[in-house]
C-alpha cells in the first residue's frame, strides 16, 4: 500500500514540475501553431494541386483524369489531342513552383 502512495506521490510530483516549469506552457502554443501552419500549407498545396491540374490537363490537353472510385465521379473523358498531354504536363511541371513561390512570398 505504501509503495503505491510513493509511486503516485512521485508521479504527482513530476506532474508539478511539469506545470509550474512552464514546459508545457512553452512547448503548447508550439506545437498547435506549427500543426495548424502545416494544416493550412497542405490544404493550400492540395487546393493549387487541383486548379493546376484543372488548368493544365483539362483545360489545355482536353484530359479529363478519372477520380479515385470512392469518390462517386466516374467519369473519364479521353483527350481528342492526346499529342498535347506531355505538353501541358510539362508546363505544369515548370510553372507551379514558380507560381507557389510567388503566392508564398
Amino acid at each position: 500500500m505504501e509503495s503505491r502512495f510513493k509511486q503516485f506521490r512521485e508521479r504527482a510530483i513530476l506532474l508539478e514540475r511539469v506545470f509550474l516549469k512552464g514546459y508545457l506552457a512553452k512547448w503548447l502554443p508550439i506545437s498547435v501553431t506549427v500543426g495548424l501552419a502545416a494544416s493550412f500549407t497542405a490544404i493550400i498545396f492540395y487546393e493549387m494541386l487541383k486548379y493546376s491540374t484543372s488548368f493544365f490537363l483539362v483545360g489545355i490537353a482536353g484530359y479529363s483524369p478519372p477520380a479515385p472510385a470512392g469518390e462517386g465521379e466516374t467519369t473519364f473523358r479521353f483527350s481528342e489531342n492526346s499529342y498535347l498531354i506531355p505538353l501541358a504536363t510539362m508546363l505544369g511541371d515548370t510553372k507551379l513552383p514558380l507560381a507557389s513561390v510567388k503566392f508564398i512570398n
